[in-house]
């Protein structure tokens, strides 16, 4: 309810198999974890269901880097270590195309300010025009 008030969703059902993949889930990160992942998925759904393909899990606690970046910075250091600009960039394109473009949705997606998202576009070259 929360989440559908903040993002102005209607978001009303959730099928039972999304239901327990998130009950098996450990939520080291507890409620604050749960509500980032429900959020993001609230921000990609179009409907009034919550489907498994919006649910975008946040890295553990444990372990700050996402599996995709985990996996580039493996095959970084047997060629050079990318600079943090680099993996910035390919992390805001590859949201970028994710919401084919959508400003609104690439903010909640990496979590930062409209005004940033554009600055950081304009940055790396990737914004052609304004919504």
């Amino acid at each position: 309810m929360k989440i559908n008030q903040r993002l102005h969703k209607n978001l009303r059902r959730v099928p039972r198999d999304v239901l327990e993949k998130l009950q098996r889930r450990a939520w080291p990160g507890n409620v604050r974890e749960l509500e980032n992942v429900l959020t993001r998925a609230a921000v990609l759904s179009q409907g009034d269901m919550l489907l498994e393909e919006h649910l975008i899990e946040q890295p553990s606690s444990a372990s700050r880097t996402p599996p995709q970046l985990a996996s580039q910075a493996k095959t970084a250091t047997s060629d050079r270590i990318q600079t943090l600009d680099e993996i910035e960039r390919e992390h805001i394109e590859r949201v970028w195309a994710f919401t084919n473009g959508h400003r609104g949705k690439t903010c909640q997606l990496l979590g930062i300010s409209r005004p940033t998202l554009e600055r950081k576009l304009r940055k790396y070259g990737l914004s052609t025009g304004q919504d």
